[in-house]
């Protein structure tokens, strides 16, 4: 594939576009990889977004159309229900963050290491230029109707985030140039970066993320759901002790005393075969120790990005403890 390169003739240079509102808590001023930047748009790049996604459509209230990038909301529940205030911001205080890149149009190894970030930042779209033309590439224009992420507050970027952005590129660039990304890890990448289209309160979110685990995990063989479940249980916990920083279960599901990662796991898994299956479910039940949808969406997109980047840099071990 041709590699389109940045001229300094153009309006503005080539860039990532992230959906959420940030805080930041990092020098922008310096890279994160080679010469890429996390930064505040700037006046150009901001005009080339709102040519991919209309300002008035951003964000309804009433009659009234909000951008959520140029207000800072103040949203309040009561008895009837939420209320929403609006502060307009100056130009300079735009909420719209970026990731700035320097010579190529396009990096393919950008979006997964941006998304396998444990924050939760979502690619909007990649734009470019090319003489007369702009490159616009939409990626998850779902994002805007869903109102858990259009509205919450600033995400906090650190410089651990930062860090955490370089090691991921690391590792994606790696494993890229590597025999394995054919294999089922790759498959798996892949199809991790295309459930974008599938908004995150929806509970047919956690029927592919469970899809991508247990193609990285299970065996292919004709195994019935209880199966699938044990190999689960033993793999996932297993891996999660090898995780450079292992997830704490606790830290997202309550229960008794003797409350297990093994059935913790258990229980996800029978969430998820009761959305697959179209049968009830109560999280007030059998599902009291999930707490919520957005609980267990939280966690098991937490551990799809850690399995996936162990499977990245440990590929072998992975795909054989696959068949075990």
């Amino acid at each position: 594939m041709m590699e389109l390169k940045y001229n300094k003739a153009y309006a503005f240079k080539p860039f990532v576009f992230i959906g959420e509102r940030l805080s930041q808590k990092y020098d922008p001023k310096k890279p994160f990889i080679k010469d890429y930047f996390l930064k505040p748009a700037n006046a150009q790049q901001i005009d080339a977004i709102k040519r991919i996604v209309k300002t008035d459509e951003f964000f309804a209230m009433s009659n009234e159309r909000i951008n959520v990038y140029e207000n800072d909301l103040n949203i309040t529940v009561d008895v009837n229900g939420h209320s929403v205030t609006r502060q307009p911001l100056s130009p300079s205080k735009f909420k719209y963050w970026v990731i700035e890149l320097s010579q190529y149009l396009f990096d393919r190894n950008l979006l997964p290491s941006i998304s396998l970030l444990s924050k939760e930042l979502t690619v909007i779209a990649e734009v470019g230029q090319l003489g007369a033309y702009r490159f616009e590439h939409v990626k998850a224009a779902v994002f805007y109707s869903n109102w858990s992420l259009i509205c919450k507050e600033p995400i906090e970027i650190n410089d651990l985030e930062v860090s955490e952005l370089a090691s991921n590129y690391s590792t994606v660039e790696n494993f890229e140039k590597s025999t394995f990304k054919s294999s089922s890890i790759g498959k798996s990448v892949n199809d991790y970066l295309r459930i974008n289209v599938i908004e995150h309160e929806s509970p047919f979110k956690i029927i592919a993320l469970f899809s991508i685990i247990e193609s990285l995990l299970t065996t292919n063989n004709k195994n019935s759901d209880q199966t699938i479940n044990r190999q689960l249980q033993k793999k996932i916990k297993l891996l999660n002790n090898q995780f450079p920083e292992k997830i704490d279960f606790l830290q997202f599901f309550k229960g008794p005393d003797t409350l297990t990662e093994e059935l913790i796991i258990e229980k996800l898994y029978t969430y998820r075969s009761k959305i697959a299956h179209g049968d009830y479910y109560d999280f007030n039940k059998e599902l009291q120790i999930l707490t919520s949808h957005n609980k267990t969406y939280e966690f098991l997109n937490l551990l799809t990005k850690r399995l996936l980047l162990f499977a990245m840099n440990n590929c072998q071990l992975v795909l054989d403890l696959k068949e075990c």
